[in-house]
């Protein structure tokens, strides 16, 4: 599809047709990143034992690190290279892609000089202790030495989402997954190499990820052009992609903290064997919400673009599709997950001794899922309009203001049930939040829609930011 083609797309299909042909690719990929998680702890649980297991999941919050900021990085980068194509800036999106590159570089290498120096102290500081600590510090030391990889990669590649691209995306993030998958069982049991083997499968296909994504950009795939004037650093431009940025950069930071917080929890009222269930559970937790991932990488594009174009209806429509999609999608997940716990538990604990009230906690910790497209999606529509704050708000109110408290004293007040109870209160209380703010820009967009129909002729775009590179006048539309 030319891109001219493609961007008009985006701002005329009808917003199922644009769900289904951007979500299948979008949810494709997300689906191989996340069965590559699932099964690197897959082959760790099996090959290794409980504890390894439990010491690879505790070291997951640790690699929150690396994605904390790969997100200030690239999705402020894509929301602002979004609304730019849709407002039909060429231009500006090549200093966007060159600032995403000597970011990315920056911040890689200072994660993986911290990462691997301070390995065994961050593994204390989420809960990890005994053989359980020795596996993540093992595990996470060789996961940061391909920061210098992984970073720019994950960053070039949400670029290329946020054109509008995600087939070439996914066929990406498939080809390099796929190699992960093949490595695992290798290095882990036929090298003998144990978890730090998964951390090197991981790092070889980060490796192939990076040439791949390097390809699309020197072969001038892109929909904009790349000039050589682009190439320098351009801090003016760090405003913008900050404000936006530091948002997702925070739920990241939250997730850590989350992760912390609930294994320390656990730990004080449990031992080995509830860390390891409580690892299993999210682990199964983060591959069941794989399909909302896919779902926001094709619906910040068309929120972005169209935003940026001025279509506020088109935004309000194609949200409500992809929020009720979503949830559609979860229900179908979630329901066979609360009817048989027991097989789904059983992948990743193999002979493990399970009581009956580790299926009832499995049960508990996933049934706010069908609600977490809403939360989820909320959050990056805010993103990709420009509005950092409001989404910060909804990502701190939930993991700031509910998260930590709450489990804290679920934990003092019911003990281990408590910690998991915790959950659906948490996103009862933030779907809540989300429901509010998401009422009132809805109000905000029908207004600025009716104002454009009043008014056709060019207005000046209120959300607009003075542009270093264009012209920030923009023909608002009501459409």
């Amino acid at each position: 599809m030319q891109d001219s083609t493609r961007r008009d797309a985006i701002l005329t299909d009808s917003p199922w047709k644009l769900f289904f042909k951007l979500s299948m690719p979008g949810m494709l990929g997300m689906l191989v990143i996340s069965l590559n998680n699932f099964i690197d702890a897959l082959f760790v649980g099996q090959l290794v034992g409980p504890n390894a297991l439990a010491g690879v999941s505790l070291a997951f919050p640790l690699t929150l690190l690396t994605a904390a900021f790969t997100s200030l990085v690239s999705v402020g980068s894509s929301s602002l290279l979004s609304r730019a194509l849709g407002e039909g800036d060429t231009d500006k999106p090549g200093f966007i892609a060159a600032n995403v590159l000597w970011l990315s570089i920056f911040f890689s290498a200072v994660l993986t000089v911290f990462g691997y120096l301070l390995a065994d102290e961050l593994m204390h500081l989420v809960g990890g202790q005994g053989e359980q600590a020795e596996y993540g510090a093992a595990y996470y030391r060789v996961f940061v030495l391909a920061t210098i990889f992984r970073m720019p990669a994950l960053c070039g590649n949400m670029l290329i989402r946020a054109e509008g691209r995600l087939r070439e995306a996914m066929i990406y993030v498939s080809i390099v997954m796929v190699l992960n998958m093949a490595l695992d069982p290798l290095f882990i049991h036929t090298f003998g190499w144990g978890v730090e083997g998964a951390a090197w499968a991981n790092n070889a296909s980060m490796f192939v990820y990076l040439l791949l994504n390097g390809a699309y950009y020197l072969r001038g795939k892109t929909s904009y052009p790349l000039k050589r004037r682009h190439m320098g650093f351009h801090p003016e431009l760090l405003p913008q992609i900050i404000s936006v940025g530091i948002s997702a950069s925070m739920m990241q930071f939250m997730f850590l903290i989350q992760n912390a917080v609930v294994y320390n929890t656990v730990r004080a009222h449990g031992d080995d064997q509830d860390i390891a269930v409580m690892a299993a559970c999210y682990r199964i937790l983060m591959l069941a919400i794989v399909p909302v991932f896919g779902f926001i990488q094709a619906f910040q594009p068309v929120v972005g673009i169209n935003y940026g174009a001025g279509y506020y209806r088109r935004v309000i429509q194609a949200t409500g599709v992809f929020f009720l999609a979503g949830t559609l999608f979860e229900v179908a997940i979630w329901l066979p997950m609360e009817i048989w716990p027991r097989p789904f538990l059983a992948m990743l604990l193999p002979g493990f001794p399970f009581e009956p009230q580790h299926f009832q906690y499995f049960r508990i910790i996933l049934s706010s899922l069908p609600t977490l497209p809403f939360l989820f999606l909320s959050v990056s529509m805010f993103q990709f309009m420009g509005k950092g704050i409001i989404s910060g708000f909804l990502i701190g109110g939930r993991q700031v203001l509910f998260f930590v408290p709450v489990v804290w004293g679920f934990g003092r007040l019911f003990g281990l049930g408590g910690v998991y109870w915790a959950h659906p209160a948490v996103d009862a209380l933030a779907f809540l939040l989300s429901a509010l703010a998401m009422s009132i820009e809805f109000k905000r967009l029908r207004r600025l829609a009716d104002e454009a129909e009043a008014n056709p002729e060019r207005v000046l775009n209120p959300d607009a930011p003075e542009e270093p590179f264009g012209d920030s006048l923009q023909p608002v539309r009501a459409k």
